[in-house]
């Protein structure tokens, strides 16, 4: 499991995308006393989306750099056999809100993903809601 050494490209899209994180929390700041929520709106999905990009920058410092969701997650949960992982980690290691119908295409080819929300024979593994783990 490889990292990339700080100062590395990846590490300055962090920072400029941390930077452009803290730019919009200012101008959401500003923009509370704006009558148009639509203008407030834009600025949240601004901010969202920024935090979805900041989410697979770091997931990819990990050596993880597979270019689709379906790929950051197949590699991360082989990582993490046997290991309860829960749902927010995989969205952000997906980078996409529909994470979910990513990991139904794993299983359907092949991966063996438990969730909180099937019943498991497997007592060693204890699953809440919006719980999963690949067991290999």
């Amino acid at each position: 499991m490889s990292s990339q050494p700080f100062g590395s490209p990846n590490q300055k899209k962090q920072e400029l995308l941390i930077r452009r994180l803290i730019d919009l929390s200012k101008e959401v700041s500003e923009v509370g006393t704006s009558e148009d929520i639509r203008f407030q709106l834009q600025h949240l999905n601004d901010i969202q989306e920024t935090v979805r990009r900041l989410g697979v920058a770091l997931v990819e410092r990990q050596g993880i750099t597979a270019k689709g969701s379906k790929g950051r997650l197949r590699t991360y949960f082989l990582r993490h056999e046997n290991k309860v992982l829960d749902g927010y980690e995989l969205a952000i290691v997906a980078g996409v809100p529909t994470y979910g119908r990513r990991i139904r295409e794993l299983r359907n080819e092949g991966m063996k993903i438990l969730s909180g929300s099937r019943k498991n024979r497997r007592a060693a593994l204890k699953l809440g809601p919006d719980q999963y783990a690949y067991v290999g």
